[in-house]
C-alpha cells in the first residue's frame, strides 16, 4: 500500500506545481491533436480519456520485443503474456480484453489509419514492425460510436512515415534466453515521394522449457503528396512465423518446484502454432478550407496452423480473407455562433474463415473432425458532430451497425450444423468539456459499446459439433467524468468511470479439453475505476512519469456451473496498478531509464477463491549516442527484473485443473547496436 500512497501523493504533488507555474498563462504550449479521434482535436480539448504517446526518435534503449514497453505507463491499461508468442499479448482497457485467450479482444487495434482488427472483434499485433512506431494515441473506455464493433479501447499506432533526409538504419540485438534480433530500416525521398522500407528477424529460445520462436517480418510504406492539401499512402506487409511454442500453464506447486518447465503434455502433444500474413492498404487524405474527405481499403491474407494439448480436434488449420473500405466527410459550418464539424461516414468490412480441425497424435494431424467456412460481414454507418464555442466543446455521435455471421458446415458425418447469425446495434454518445482556466479542462461523457463473440469463440462448441454455439454480443454503458491539465513542465489527467454491462463474454475449460478454451455469458457486470497519470519535467535532464488504476470490477449476476458468481470480482485484473518510468539525460550522449511497475493481487477464476499474488518489477537500461562523420552510432544495453522477481506473466483465466500461470522471465539481459547512416 506505500507503494500506491507514494503515487497518489506524486500526482497530487502534480495539481499544485501547475496551480503555483507563473508561466501557466502566458507561454503557449504545443498543441498534440488526436488522429486517432475520428474529428482530429486537441488532445486534451477531447470530452474523453485520450493517452498520447510520442516515439519519434526516442526508442533509445527499448527492447522492442513486445508493444507492452510503449504502453505500460499508460492509465487504465493492463497487459499480461508477453513471453508466450504462441498465445499473443493480451491487452485489456477498462477490462475489456481480459477475457482473451490469444490475440485481442475488445479493443480496437488500427495501424496508419487501417483496422489490425478483425471484422469479427479479433486483433494480432505480431506483423507491426516495433522499430518503426512513431505515436502512439489509446482512448480509454467504450468507443462504439467511432469505431464500432469491440471498440472498448481503442490504439491507434502511427509508424514513420515521412522522410526529411535519405537514411539506412541497421541494427542488431543479442539477449539472455538465445535472442538474437536484426534489423534494417531505409527511408528514401523521392519529388513528392515518400518511401520506407524496414525488414527484421527475431529468434529466441525462450525462458521456459518449449518456449521458443521465431519470425520475419518485411515493411514497405509510401507516402504521396498528389497536392499541397491531399496525400495518398500506400502499405504492404509480410510476416511469417515458421514456429511459437507453447509451454502452457503450469499448477501453484510446479510454479514453486521449477518455474521454467513446461507442462508435461504441452510436450508430449508439441504445442506451438505457424503463422503467415499478407496485408494490403491504401489511404487517402484531402483538406479544404473548411471539408476533409478521408478514404481507407485494404487485404489482409492469413494463414495459421496450431498444434494443442490435446487428441480430439487438437490441430487447427485456419486460412483467413478479410477486407474493408471506409469512407468519411466532415464539413465546417456555424449556427448561432456556435461552431459545428460534422462528419459522416461508413465503415464496410468482410471476413471468411476456413476452419479445419483434426486428430492430434503427438503434434501431427490425423484424421478430420471438423471442417467449417465462416463468415462475419459488417455494415456500420456513423455522424459526429463537434460543437464548439469559446471554452465549451460538445460531441455528439452514432452509429448503426449491422452484422451477420454464418457457418457451412463441410463436416456431414454428424448431420448438417449450418447456420446464420444476425446482430444489430444502435451507439450513441455524448461527451462535454469545458476549459476552466488554460490548459485546464474538465470534461464528462456517455459512451457506448458492444462486441460480438468472435468466429473462433462461436466455433469452439462444447458439444464438439459444427456450427455455431449459443454466445450473443455483450453490451456496455459508460459514464464518465475528468480533468486534466498541462504545462510547460508538468502534466496531470484524472478520470474517473462507471461501466454498466451486459453480457460479458468469460473463458473457461473443461476437462475433456484440457487446454482449449470456451465461453460463455454472464449476466452483468459493474465497473468502477479511477485513472491518474502525472509526467513532471524536474530539471532540463530528468523526467518522471507516474501513472495509477484502480479498478473495482464486479460481476453484477452470473451462474457458473461451479456456483453463483454475483458480488463476485472479475479474474485477470488487478484491483491496483501503478508504475514509475524516470528518464535521466546528463548528457546529450546518453541516456539511463528505469521503468518499475506494481501490480496488485488478482484471481484466477470467477469464483474468487484463488489469488496470484501482488509483486513489484524494475527494469533499467541506458543509451549512448556517438558520431563518425555521417554516421550515428547508438549502442544500448538493458537488465530486465533487475530485482530478481518471481512473478507470473500470464494467467490462464478460469483454467481447469489448476494450471493458471506461465512463470515470467528471472533477471534477464539484452544488449544492442543500432547505427544510422
Amino acid at each position: 500500500m506505500c507503494k500506491i500512497r507514494f503515487l497518489i501523493l506524486l500526482s497530487l504533488q502534480g495539481v499544485l506545481v501547475l496551480a503555483q507555474e507563473d508561466s501557466l498563462k502566458t507561454t503557449p504550449l504545443e498543441e498534440v491533436t488526436i488522429i486517432s479521434y475520428r474529428i482530429s482535436e486537441e488532445k486534451n480539448g477531447l470530452p474523453y480519456s485520450v493517452t498520447h504517446l510520442d516515439f519519434r526518435d526516442k526508442k533509445g534503449s527499448m527492447q522492442l520485443l513486445s508493444l507492452n514497453e510503449f504502453i505500460v505507463n499508460s492509465p487504465g491499461i493492463f497487459v499480461l503474456n508477453t513471453n508466450n508468442f504462441a498465445q499473443d499479448m493480451r491487452v485489456s482497457i477498462r477490462g475489456f480484453g481480459a477475457r482473451s485467450a490469444f490475440g485481442i479482444r475488445g479493443v480496437k487495434i488500427l495501424v496508419d489509419g487501417i483496422p489490425e482488427t478483425t471484422p469479427d472483434g479479433q486483433g494480432q499485433i505480431d506483423n507491426i514492425n516495433l522499430d518503426i512506431i512513431d505515436h502512439i494515441e489509446i482512448m480509454r473506455g467504450p468507443s462504439s460510436t467511432i469505431y464500432g464493433n469491440a471498440s472498448g479501447g481503442v490504439i491507434n499506432i502511427t509508424t514513420q512515415n515521412s522522410v526529411t533526409k535519405n537514411f539506412l538504419r541497421p541494427s542488431v540485438a543479442l539477449g539472455s534466453f538465445g535472442l538474437r534480433q536484426f534489423q534494417l530500416s531505409s527511408g528514401v525521398k523521392y519529388g513528392k515521394a515518400h518511401y520506407l522500407f524496414h525488414g527484421s528477424t527475431l529468434k529466441t529460445d525462450g525462458f521456459r522449457d518449449q518456449s521458443g520462436f521465431e519470425t520475419y517480418n518485411l515493411n514497405a510504406r509510401m507516402k504521396y503528396e498528389l497536392q499541397k492539401s491531399s496525400t495518398l499512402n500506400i502499405q504492404a506487409n509480410y510476416v511469417y512465423s515458421p514456429y511459437a511454442d507453447d509451454p502452457g500453464g503450469l499448477t501453484a506447486e510446479e510454479v514453486s518446484v521449477n518455474p521454467r518447465q513446461a507442462r508435461q503434455r504441452n510436450i508430449d502433444f508439441k504445442t506451438k502454432e505457424e503463422v503467415e500474413q499478407f496485408k494490403l492498404g491504401a489511404s487517402f487524405i484531402k483538406n479544404g478550407d473548411n471539408e476533409t474527405l478521408k478514404a481507407y481499403a485494404f487485404y489482409i491474407a492469413r494463414g495459421f496452423w496450431a498444434s494443442l494439448p490435446f487428441e480430439p480436434s487438437g490441430i487447427v488449420s485456419l486460412t483467413r480473407n478479410y477486407f474493408g473500405q471506409g469512407v468519411s466527410y466532415s464539413f465546417n459550418w456555424h449556427l448561432w455562433k456556435w461552431k459545428h464539424q460534422l462528419q459522416v461516414g461508413y465503415d464496410l468490412s468482410s471476413q471468411t474463415d476456413h476452419r479445419s480441425r483434426f486428430q492430434n497424435i503427438s503434434g501431427q494431424a490425423q484424421d478430420k473432425s471438423f471442417e467449417q467456412i465462416e463468415r462475419f460481414h459488417n455494415l456500420g454507418a456513423f455522424a459526429l458532430n463537434h460543437i464548439s464555442k469559446g471554452a465549451w466543446k460538445i460531441v455528439l455521435g452514432i452509429r448503426y451497425d449491422i452484422n451477420k455471421l454464418s457457418a457451412d458446415d463441410l463436416y456431414l458425418s454428424d448431420n448438417d450444423q449450418s447456420g446464420n447469425i444476425e446482430f444489430y446495434n444502435f451507439s450513441p454518445s455524448i461527451g462535454v468539456s469545458y476549459e476552466l482556466v488554460d490548459n485546464h479542462f474538465l470534461h464528462t461523457n456517455f459512451s457506448t459499446g458492444f462486441e460480438t463473440p468472435v468466429l473462433s469463440e462461436l466455433s469452439a462448441n462444447p458439444s464438439g459439433f459444427g456450427g455455431f454455439n449459443a454466445l450473443r454480443p455483450q453490451f456496455a454503458k459508460n459514464y464518465e467524468i475528468g480533468y486534466k491539465a498541462k504545462s510547460l513542465k508538468t502534466s496531470f489527467e484524472a478520470s474517473a468511470f462507471y461501466i454498466d454491462s451486459k453480457g460479458d463474454l468469460i473463458p473457461y475449460e473443461l476437462e475433456n479439453f484440457p487446454g482449449r478454451t470456451f465461453y460463455r455469458n454472464a449476466g452483468a457486470t459493474i465497473r468502477k475505476g479511477l485513472e491518474l497519470s502525472y509526467s513532471h519535467s524536474l530539471t532540463s535532464t530528468l523526467k518522471v512519469l507516474c501513472s495509477y488504476t484502480f479498478s473495482d470490477f464486479k460481476y453484477g449476476s452470473y451462474v457458473t456451473p461451479d456456483g453463483d458468481a454475483e458480488g463476485k470480482t472479475l479474474p485477470g485484473i488487478p484491483i491496483n496498478l501503478a508504475s514509475v518510468q524516470i528518464t535521466y539525460s546528463p548528457f546529450n550522449w546518453l541516456s539511463i531509464r528505469t521503468n518499475s511497475q506494481y501490480r496488485g493481487a488478482l484471481y484466477v477464476n470467477d469464483q474468487n477463491d484463488i489469488k496470484d499474488n501482488n509483486f513489484v518489477v524494475a527494469n533499467v537500461s541506458a543509451s549512448f549516442k556517438c558520431h563518425m562523420k555521417d554516421v550515428a552510432i547508438l549502442p544500448y544495453f538493458g537488465i530486465n527484473n533487475i530485482l530478481n522477481t518471481r512473478y507470473n506473466d500470464n494467467i490462464r483465466i478460469n483454467a481447469f485443473g489448476g494450471r493458471y500461470y506461465e512463470p515470467a522471465p528471472d533477471l534477464n539481459i539484452y544488449v544492442g547496436l543500432r547505427a544510422r547512416i
